[in-house]
């Protein structure tokens, strides 16, 4: 008998960033995959990852599921610069537990991420990144 197939066999990952570019004529107005110039290293393949962006264009993923389970890592895509950024350094904290479909937002300079799927089920934790401690690092 077959044996039934686990989550990280059923799902194939991607992992772009795809954007609308809305400047410029109608003729320029297109969607566009940055990923070949874009400088760093980009996360792992994941889906189900939260993302906030700033006022200023730095773009915050944090978490999803991936190949290693849920993963509980953030990172910064500086938009303006095109530069990838790991903020998981452990001088900076730790990290919330891994977790998939957390709902994240970007006030004041702080990132809030509360709940999601964590590996013992339902998480109703809401944590705080100071991302002005984070560019200071």
């Amino acid at each position: 008998a077959e044996r039934p197939l686990r989550d990280q066999e059923r799902v194939r990952f991607h992992m772009a960033i795809i954007c609308l570019c809305l400047c410029g004529g109608e003729k320029l107005r297109a969607w566009r995959t940055p990923s070949s110039f874009i400088a760093g290293t980009a996360p792992d393949k994941r889906y189900l990852a939260s993302a906030s962006i700033s006022k200023n264009g730095r773009l915050f993923v944090y978490g999803g599921c991936g190949g290693a389970g849920r993963l509980s890592d953030l990172f910064e895509i500086n938009l303006p610069r095109l530069q990838w950024t790991s903020l998981s350094d452990s001088a900076l904290g730790d990290p919330p537990p891994g977790s998939c479909g957390a709902a994240m937002a970007y006030l004041n300079e702080t990132l809030f991420i509360f709940g999601g799927l964590g590996n013992q089920g339902l998480l109703g934790d809401l944590y705080t990144f100071d991302t002005v401690v984070a560019e200071a690092a």
